[in-house]
């Protein structure tokens, strides 16, 4: 089930996030450097849904499993777009739920006054979420060269898409 997450979700997402943290090397921070804690996570999505952003979430059984947390942009000539986060744990990927996150996003985003386009940025190593998002009509608007860099020498290019409204 997908849904639009409230006050009483942060702890899951929280979770779910330092997860991601730990197990996955698609995220830009390394464990040591996210200690976000419940209430700065509290705040942090008060703050999207303030400025006309969501958060939205995908249930299994009742367990948060999946975030998409899409964030407006807050300069006045930047409003009509914004930008989205999207994790899934490990244990659920590979079941569509990436897919039903972005389709929600996407009626979602059909809503918003005088929203116009969805951008996001994914690394050049993680070819399953490129491909997802090439799927949902997302197009490569550009790359950072080498912009991450892991502690064993490898790098990545991070590769900014974005999808029209």
């Amino acid at each position: 089930m997908i849904r639009t997450a409230d006050g009483k979700d942060v702890a899951a997402i929280l979770h779910i996030r330092k997860m991601l943290v730990q197990e996955d090397e698609f995220f830009l921070s390394e464990p040591d450097e996210f200690d976000r804690s419940l209430d700065n996570q509290r705040k942090s999505l008060e703050d999207v849904e303030e400025r006309g952003g969501g958060v939205f979430l995908a249930e299994i059984k009742g367990q948060v499993v999946a975030y998409l947390i899409f964030r407006r942009a807050n300069l006045n000539r930047m409003k009509h777009t914004g930008t989205l986060e999207m994790g899934v744990l490990k244990g659920y990927r590979n079941t569509k739920l990436g897919s039903r996150l972005l389709v929600h996003l996407m009626k979602w985003a059909n809503q918003q006054n005088g929203l116009e386009k969805v951008c996001l940025g994914v690394l050049s190593t993680n070819e399953r979420a490129m491909q997802l998002y090439l799927n949902h009509g997302f197009e490569e608007e550009g790359r950072e060269r080498d912009q991450i860099r892991w502690n064993d020498g490898r790098y990545a290019d991070n590769v900014l898409m974005a999808r029209f409204v």
